[in-house]
């Protein structure tokens, strides 16, 4: 279950597009992804399939559901709620969200019980960088707390351009930290491509040094409503 928890708390902001901007009101996002990494000496397939939702509330306030399920039958679930945040700095804005969920495991041969956890998450980010208002940064922080572990704490950056013909290009650096265990750093570029009615196609790959070092390749479907 230990490694089903790494790689999905890595994917959180994956599924989307990260930082602390809230849904408008009455706006809804979604998008399914699948995602595939390899040991680079062990040679080990990992498969992960994982939902994400997003709805605005107000234009203060967001509610979402992210979770997944491995190859394994090994997943997790949360819903949290995010609220728009004060910040002292022009051109800045900021976000928090407190979320609830819990692990679980479909495998029937598996001793592993459920786990109830808490999240806590702040976001800091801003647009216009540069002078172009389609590129933007963001910074983004999470805690996911259990009752039987040590707190697992996780950092991403995101540097993001929108082009003129609505491509998004994204760099994102993620680093994690799970009890006793080494930092894991993780480098993750992407790319949506745009489709029909409000979707995109977002195709990206991962490159960690968990253990010996892991590949991934991920495809995500995006839909705004």
């Amino acid at each position: 279950m230990r490694t089903i928890w790494i790689i999905m708390f890595l994917l959180v902001p994956m599924s989307a597009l990260p930082g602390p901007w809230l849904r408008p009101d009455g706006e809804g996002f979604m998008s399914v992804d699948s995602i595939g990494s390899v040991g680079r000496n062990q040679g080990d397939l990992w498969l992960y399939n994982g939902l994400f939702l997003e709805y605005g509330l107000s234009d203060r306030t967001t509610i979402g559901l992210t979770g997944g399920m491995d190859h394994l039958g090994d997943g997790s679930v949360t819903t949290y709620l995010r609220r728009a945040l004060p910040i002292n700095r022009a051109g800045w804005i900021a976000s928090g969200d407190l979320g609830i969920g819990t692990s679980f495991s479909l495998d029937q041969t598996t001793s592993q019980p459920s786990e109830p956890h808490l999240r806590l998450g702040v976001s800091i980010g801003r647009g216009g960088l540069w002078g172009n208002p389609g590129t933007w940064f963001a910074l983004d922080s999470y805690a996911l707390f259990e009752k039987r572990d040590k707190p697992m704490v996780k950092a991403e950056a995101t540097l993001g351009h929108r082009t003129d013909s609505n491509w998004l290009w994204m760099v994102q650096l993620i680093a994690e930290i799970h009890q006793d265990d080494d930092p894991i750093t993780t480098f993750a570029p992407s790319v949506a491509i745009p489709l029909k009615r409000k979707s995109h196609l977002q195709i990206g790959a991962m490159l960690s040094d968990e253990g010996e070092g892991r590949f991934g390749l991920k495809a995500a479907l995006w839909r705004s409503f």
